[in-house]
Parts: C-alpha cells; structure tokens; sequence
C-alpha cells in the first residue's frame, strides 16, 4: 500500500475510534491495534494527518484523499459531471463523477456511489478510466481535455 494512503487509512481509523474503558476506569483507543490514551488520540490524529497530508494527500470537504496528483482533473470532472456535489444523488447517475449502478458494481463499488467517501469515488474511478478510457465521460471528458 502507497504510504500516503496508509496515512490517510490510519487517519480514517482514528476518526472513527470510540474509547474503551479498563478496569480501573482509564479510557484508551485503538487505532489499528495500538492503544492510544483516549486524551492523547487529538495529538495523534493531528500528527498522521499532518503526515498524510505531507505525503500527498488533500483535504475536500474535510475528507483526505490520497491521490494529489491528479486531483485536480477529478475535481474539474466534478464539476462538469455534477457541479462539483460528490454525494448528488440524480437518477440514473450517481455521486460526483456521475456514475452508472452498473459502472460502480463493475470496478468493485458496493452500495450508492453517491454515499461513497470522495477517496472511494476518485479511486473507482480510476479504475473505470483504466477499462474504458474517457469514454466514460463522453461529454465531460471532452470539456476538461481528456479526450478530443
């Protein structure tokens, strides 16, 4: 796994973390198998996050995302394709990059594109732009210059 987006999953982990509680009444968290004092989880996060976001990784909509690179073409594609709403939910077409029930499914979606994290969105994405070229986008991958 790229270290950027081992960042960016720690980072998610602990977001998600709820503290236990020992028998001496201590709250701890775990993050990916370490525990971590519930009061110490704040300077934790801001740490992986700072390290994520060195690595390469953006924030959009508080979101990390690990693939900087070409971050800037998606966010042109959504903006086309739905005006820049990553979570749109318009029939057929779902999510930011307005994708098909059928196109989801086929690159390993699970569940409503448009109820996808933005990483999880970019990263099929990329998948289906791998198997079907722009063409997935036959309107808007013109107007970003990904195609003639």
């Amino acid at each position: 796994m790229r270290r950027g987006l081992a960042l960016v999953a720690m980072v998610g982990v602990l977001t998600v973390a709820r503290p236990t509680f020992d028998a001496a009444g201590a709250s701890t968290v775990d993050i990916l198998g370490m525990q971590i004092e519930e009061q110490d989880a704040p300077a934790v996060h801001a740490f992986l996050k700072e390290r994520a976001l060195a690595s390469g990784a953006v924030e959009i909509d508080g979101e990390l995302v690990p693939w900087a690179m070409d971050l800037h073409d998606w966010q042109r594609l959504a903006l086309c394709e739905s005006g820049g709403d990553w979570h749109i939910q318009s029939r057929p077409f779902r999510g930011g990059l307005q994708f098909l029930s059928s196109s989801w499914r086929g690159v390993g979606g699970q569940g409503d594109p448009a109820e996808a994290s933005v990483a999880e969105q970019i990263e099929r994405a990329r998948m289906l732009l791998d198997s079907q070229g722009p063409r997935a986008w036959p309107v808007c991958s013109r107007v970003i210059g990904w195609a003639a």
